[in-house]
């Protein structure tokens, strides 16, 4: 039972902390001090997590893991977003 609560506090705090980046990253040109190569570490990391809490058939976990992994993926597109398609100051 006590590892069944400490891995919903892990998850949750997972998610929790990714969604303050992502609420800034709604803005264009906000994700200057994320670090790319940390986010993919992310993702890969909660892609793991969420293979692991299907093998063990648990599903709370699962959809925590899962939350993360897609807010993960959202905050790689800002960054690509971002580099790929700034924006051009001079027209303004």
């Amino acid at each position: 039972m006590f590892i069944y609560i400490l891995g919903w506090i892990g998850s949750i705090s997972d998610v929790c902390s990714s969604l303050p980046q992502l609420w800034k990253c709604r803005n264009r040109m906000t994700t200057q001090d994320l670090s790319i190569q940390m986010i993919i570490l992310r993702i890969i990391g909660a892609l793991c997590w969420s293979i692991w809490a299907f093998y063990h058939q648990t599903l709370s976990l699962l959809l925590c893991h899962s939350v993360t992994f897609f807010v993960e993926v959202l905050l790689f597109f800002c960054i690509l977003r971002d580099q790929l398609y700034p924006i051009n100051n001079s027209l303004q």
